[in-house]
């Protein structure tokens, strides 16, 4: 509770501090805003003095922080009783206690990665290790609601693929020639909580090597990232395999130099690759240093003047249902925001007010390499129509249409990103993306606005 009426102060930060109580508690629907018991109405009393009081002795960040600690002693004294826990369900706050709304998946601020370790057995045997087989397919613990990591140890590993193996991919980074390179890879993902992460990559032997392990436990399952990212249980995991997928992704579509057609070879513990045939190398070859490459895309939440609507939309190949904001890819010589109201225009025929065009947050989306970039932003309006009027492409999209806060606020439980997700009837009707989405949290962050 405490985290999302901090995000509502954040998010009104011109209206006064008394607004902003305000709107936090139609928010919630917490029932001492609606309820006639006199419990609930003293709680309400004790908060308004109080908040009173603090207001002319703090400065702003001192309010908010004191007014965050008043949150969560109301959340403890509140009784169930009263319908609390009832009403916060009923508006689908459950998912903003999942996934804090100000953060999103795939990022994590714990997961660095900076300060290249060296390749060598000291390093590597307190490591950990993220098997990826071919297609970018993982082995993964799932249930029915979570989804746990399997990072293996450095003796695991060892026992996985052989010593030999090991010595021969630690081996890869020292080596110039040709003829000693392997599809198999061996890549320095990331560091989190001291501990060094490794992408141990067997394109060649995925059945037989991850077979052997899935057979020990009937949860272990083989699936790629899309199909389980919103099942992980913290931002750190999903971090950890974002970055693994992506890099991954990097090593294994340039193996050839753009410049000469000679083999590449990893270098810098798997952060980048050389041509082999480059000009260090004794070669004659002056191309660059290879660095993994990001897409980068807009995705925005286009809401109507009144902005008690929101613009959402749907393609042909996701699971039934499902509607999403509008999103599209950087072209070369557009700003971020061109891109916004380019991409909104073409995919659904609404032209976007410029001067509303407001960044929210970005996050990196590794399928199979892109940086989203979230925006807020509202439509032109368009002569006395209180929504303007759509025309997308039906070959982009099957379908696009404006829907009402309300409407969306009553339908935030449930959804996910996953291509094979099987809806309920419910969510036949109407869903959104799941919490490894930014559209979800664009979405999430409207609808719950007052």
């Amino acid at each position: 509770m405490s985290q999302v009426i901090i995000h509502v102060h954040l998010g009104l930060q011109n209206a006064s501090f008394e607004k902003s109580l305000l709107s936090s508690i139609v928010l919630l629907q917490h029932p001492f805003a609606f309820h006639s018991s006199h419990i609930c109405t003293n709680i309400v009393f004790s908060i308004h003095v109080l908040f009173q009081s603090y207001i002319f002795m703090f400065h702003r960040l001192q309010v908010l922080i004191v007014f965050n600690l008043i949150s969560i002693c109301v959340s403890f004294m509140a009784p169930s009783r009263y319908g609390f826990q009832a009403q916060v369900s009923r508006i689908s706050l459950s998912n903003a206690a999942e996934h804090d709304l100000c953060s999103v998946w795939y990022s994590d601020s714990s997961v660095s990665r900076s300060n290249i370790p060296a390749v060598d057995k000291s390093t590597l045997s307190k490591s950990r290790f993220i098997l990826v087989g071919h297609g970018l397919t993982y082995l993964i613990k799932v249930s029915k609601t979570r989804a746990d990591p399997i990072f293996l140890s450095y003796e695991d590993a060892i026992n996985l693929i052989g010593e030999d193996s090991m010595h021969s991919l630690i081996s890869s980074f020292h080596l110039s020639d040709d003829e000693k390179i392997s599809e198999s890879l061996l890549a320095w993902i990331c560091r989190q909580n001291e501990v060094n992460y490794w992408c141990l990559y067997l394109p060649l032997e995925p059945v037989s090597t991850m077979q052997s392990i899935q057979q020990n436990d009937p949860e272990v399952v083989i699936m790629p990232l899309r199909e389980f990212g919103d099942l992980l249980e913290n931002s750190a995991d999903s971090a950890i395999y974002g970055t693994v997928n992506a890099i991954t992704e990097f090593h294994r579509t340039h193996v050839f130099c753009s410049l000469c057609g000679s083999a590449t070879t990893i270098r810098n513990a798997g952060t980048s690759r050389i041509c082999s045939n480059h000009k260090s190398k004794g070669g004659n070859c002056k191309s660059s240093s290879i660095y993994p490459r990001i897409d980068v895309a807009s995705i925005m939440l286009i809401t109507s003047p009144c902005d008690q609507y929101a613009l959402l939309g749907r393609k042909k190949s996701w699971p039934e249902g499902r509607y999403s904001t509008l999103a599209g890819f950087l072209e070369v010589g557009e700003t971020m925001e061109e891109c916004c109201i380019r991409e909104t225009y073409e995919e659904s025929g609404v032209h976007v007010d410029p001067s509303s065009i407001r960044f929210v947050k970005s996050q990196p989306w590794p399928f199979p390499r892109s940086l989203m970039v979230g925006f807020r932003a509202k439509a032109a309006k368009d002569s006395a129509m209180e929504v303007p009027r759509i025309n997308f492409d039906e070959n982009e999209m099957e379908h696009v249409a404006w829907f009402h806060k309300q409407y969306v606020a009553s339908r935030l439980s449930g959804g996910s990103t996953a291509l094979t997700y099987n809806p309920s009837e419910e969510e036949k009707k109407f869903h959104i993306p799941g919490k490894a989405s930014l559209a979800r949290v664009l979405i999430t962050e409207w609808a719950l606005e007052e």
